[in-house]
């Protein structure tokens, strides 16, 4: 006596191939507007990393990140009686022993920016002229310290001041100083790495993906003295 045959039916097959074709139709935009890519999640991943070893650095020099730590001690702020011009690289070189490489500083998906391979001054170390500031994806804030959790110690670069705002100087590649408190100092992001979002490396370590409309938000929530200052890389 012949056994019954295992297996699907064409019918079957047809049913759940119709099935799986509804079920991909229905959840597929979902998936597409919720998933970051693998290049964005590695941007986020990359700042992250970026606000690890800016935490043990900082613990190694009584909680204060290097532009609140005078030179003298280690850091970049300024001792009494010198002065300083924004070089938002010399931060990130600080870094070098809190992190395992100076890859991390680079976004993915950002097209204007160099691979460093290490904090050495050779053709590819972070440390050589070439790179610098153009193998940064990310900028330091430096009202911000690390006793404030919530305010905002780093950002992607590439968020300026809103076409038509006054009193907002600009950098090369985004903004250098913002009024937090006045409702007319508008900011927003470029565009240039996210369409339309941006990554913000809070005080707490953590990392935050907001849109323009919530990028102002999240820097007058993250201030306490009504004014932000970021140095963008180049």
């Amino acid at each position: 006596m012949n056994s019954p045959k295992s297996g699907f039916t064409r019918i079957e097959l047809l049913a759940l191939l119709t099935a799986l074709t509804l079920l991909l139709a229905v959840t597929a935009p979902l998936l597409a507007s919720t998933l970051p890519s693998s290049t964005r999640a590695a941007c986020y991943n990359n700042l992250r990393q970026v606000g690890g070893g800016m935490h043990r650095w900082a613990s190694e020099h009584n909680e204060q990140v290097p532009w609140f730590t005078y030179v003298s001690a280690g850091g970049t702020k300024p001792d009494p009686g010198t002065s300083k011009v924004a070089t938002p690289w010399i931060e990130f070189a600080h870094l070098s022993n809190e992190i395992s490489t100076a890859r991390v500083f680079a976004c993915p998906q950002d097209a204007g920016v160099k691979i460093a391979e290490d904090f050495s001054g050779t053709a590819h170390g972070f440390l050589n002229s070439g790179l610098r500031g153009n193998a940064l994806s990310y900028t330091p804030q430096y009202d911000t310290h690390l006793l404030r959790p919530r305010g905002v110690l780093m950002s992607d670069r590439d968020f300026r001041c809103a076409p038509g705002t006054t009193g907002c100087p600009q950098g090369g590649n985004g903004v250098y100083g913002i009024n937090s408190g006045l409702n007319d100092k508008l900011v927003m992001w470029t565009n240039g790495l996210h369409q339309g979002f941006g990554n913000l490396l809070l005080a707490d370590g953590s990392v935050q993906t907001v849109n323009s409309a919530q990028l102002k938000t999240k820097l007058v929530s993250g201030d306490d003295n009504g004014s932000l200052h970021f140095a963008p890389p180049r």
